[in-house]
């Protein structure tokens, strides 16, 4: 097998690792290994403040790599509880190989500023 091979099919098939720091959301969520194709499209376009909650859309999966949550459950999964969805988005990250300096700016960025903390109700 030469190296072209060698490249093209490697780790195409990786399977989902099971999420184990979220344990509120109970046994069977996985998460998958985006490909270099998902990550620029889920860049495209998005605002840096959505990238945690766009990245869990695309990499939440079911024991067979299946997206459990749809595009369409951005707004219900951005109103769950905020530690949740950070111990769960840092689990993504680090599984996809942000660094911790990656994730500390992606963290800083989608972390309300003091002025987004009062209520418009």
């Amino acid at each position: 097998m030469g190296p072209r091979e060698r490249i093209l099919d490697s780790s195409s098939n990786q399977k989902p690792h099971r999420l184990e720091e979220v344990p509120e959301w109970g046994e069977g969520i996985y998460v998958r290994v985006l490909s270099a194709k998902d990550q620029v499209d889920l860049s495209e376009g998005v605002k840096p403040m959505e990238m945690p909650l766009r990245m869990l859309l695309h990499c939440l999966v079911d024991e067979q790599g299946n997206r459990i949550l749809s595009d369409a459950d951005f707004e219900a999964l951005a109103d769950r509880d905020f530690p949740i969805i950070m111990r769960a988005f840092t689990a993504v990250a680090k599984l996809n190989g942000l660094s911790n300096k990656e994730l500390e700016a992606a963290v800083e960025t989608f972390t309300p500023a003091p002025d987004e903390y009062s209520s418009s109700e």
